[in-house]
């Protein structure tokens, strides 16, 4: 009975109030969303996690806000079980979600912010812009990874704002989101943005997520740059966009100071599949023990690409 469940509620024992969050979910009856809301905040995090299981198995819309509070739990199971609760109620969770976005406490709007983009409906792409003017940085920097999450092209245009705007923080946060969406209009922008070091490793990333060909020259030159993690984010996004040019570069940074970049540049020649590569990328095995992995798959990978057998992967002498 509905009211002998709710007793166990008042029970001295985690164990015992888990079991009767269960139960409760199992009656599917309207009378558990409330006892189940209010088991969000129990003492126990196991009864917590438990309650916003439930709740996401009925999918009452009654249990989005109280969700969304969830989300900001201390701890990580529960955070998760009432993440996965809002993905269940599903569509119906965007509008109270949404709603949420003008919650006068910002954590719930930033938690709002990040469920949205988990959940992954385009109906939320209008309402996360417009959370983009939002008084909270922190607000609006979930805003904006949640908009690269949708992937939706709406999004471009405000987030190229952004992108072209003085917070150098909050750039790096947009070239990844514009990165994910993949919309050739950031390309330019990106590009711009190799110029600033603040910014400048996630715009690289953004652009090796696009593979658009007109970032391929600054990421050459970047191969020189005195910062050696530059140089090995540089090769390793040629290698992602798979560009030609970039063979006579990259053989180049297999003479690298930094053994990072050195590793970078072979990974990145295995991608390119160039057999200009080959002779070099063997001269390489000589190298430290460590390198002679990475060289032995890109070496693989060119003469699978090439069709033939040619010289055996290993090297006859080798320093250690």
């Amino acid at each position: 009975m509905l009211w002998w469940t709710l007793r166990k509620f008042r029970s001295k024992s985690p164990h015992v109030r888990r079991q009767a969050a269960a139960k409760l979910g199992a009656s599917k009856e309207v009378r558990a969303i409330k006892p189940l809301i209010v088991a969000l905040k129990d003492q126990d995090q196991r009864v917590r996690a438990t309650a916003a299981n439930v709740l996401g198995e009925i999918g009452d819309v009654r249990a989005i806000e109280p969700l969304v509070a969830a989300l900001q739990d201390d701890n990580f199971a529960v955070q998760g079980a009432a993440m996965k609760a809002l993905k269940q109620i599903g569509p119906a969770a965007v509008g109270g979600l949404v709603e949420i976005l003008h919650d006068p406490d910002a954590g719930m709007r930033q938690a709002a912010a990040g469920a949205l983009g988990r959940i992954g409906h385009r109906q939320a792409v209008g309402p996360l812009i417009k959370t983009l003017a939002d008084s909270e940085k922190t607000v609006r920097r979930i805003a904006v990874y949640a908009l690269g999450e949708l992937r939706d092209e709406r999004a471009v245009e405000p987030l190229l704002a952004i992108l072209k705007g003085e917070d150098k923080d909050m750039q790096q946060t947009v070239a990844e989101a514009l990165g994910r969406i993949g919309d050739v209009r950031a390309v330019r922008p990106l590009i711009a943005a190799l110029n600033d070091e603040a910014a400048w490793m996630k715009a690289a990333k953004a652009l090796a997520e696009i593979r658009d060909t007109r970032a391929v020259e600054p990421l050459i030159a970047a191969l020189k740059n005195k910062d050696q993690r530059v140089r090995s984010t540089a090769a390793k996004v040629l290698g992602e966009i798979r560009d030609v040019r970039a063979v006579e570069p990259l053989l180049a940074a297999l003479a690298d100071s930094d053994r990072l970049v050195r590793w970078a540049a072979a990974d990145a020649l295995g991608e390119l599949k160039d057999a200009r590569a080959i002779e070099p990328l063997l001269a390489a095995l000589t190298e430290e023990e460590w390198l002679r992995t990475v060289v032995e798959k890109a070496l693989k990978k060119i003469r699978d690409a090439q069709g033939s057998v040619g010289t055996p992967l290993s090297s006859p002498t080798k320093t250690r």
